[in-house]
């Protein structure tokens, strides 16, 4: 994205996708994660299910980065995930994420992206759903009914 490009609110759902880049796992990086969540790996295992987090972020982030700009706090309010293949080390991670839903919960309002997952052979490791909430500053101007 253009730093000349207009953040518009509330986004627009859904939204253009966003690539995250290149991200090249490490047996370094499985064991690390496995270490910071307890999991117990042998040697040469295939990433744990969730690490779908850590090599997805990226493109998240980049696009919460784009929609949120300027918006204030954050919560996180839900992620799930689908896996179709395990993630190795050596693999090369590409995570494209876009915009799926927005929508009104009271006084916040709720992003939800999607984003999928290739790996370096382009099959698909997983795809996930993240919502975030953030303030609706919209709100105080809403009658209270319509909150």
């Amino acid at each position: 994205m253009s730093a000349s490009c207009e953040h518009r609110w509330p986004p627009a759902a859904p939204g253009p996708w966003v690539e995250g880049g290149a991200f090249h796992i490490t047996a370094r990086l499985i064991a690390d994660y496995a270490e910071a969540v307890g999991e117990k790996l042998s040697e040469g295992a295939p990433a744990p299910a969730m690490f779908a987090v850590v090599y997805a972020a990226p493109a998240i982030e980049r696009l919460m980065r784009a929609s949120l700009a300027g918006r204030g706090p954050l919560i996180h309010g839900a992620q799930e995930f689908e896996w179709d293949a395990p993630v190795w080390a050596g693999d090369c991670i590409v995570t494209r994420a876009r915009l799926e839903a927005s929508e009104v919960r009271g006084a916040y309002r709720a992003l939800r992206f999607c984003s999928i997952s290739h790996n370096h052979a382009r099959l698909p490791v997983s795809r996930g759903r993240w919502t975030i909430l953030v303030p609706n500053r919209d709100s105080a101007r809403m009658p209270a009914e319509g909150r």
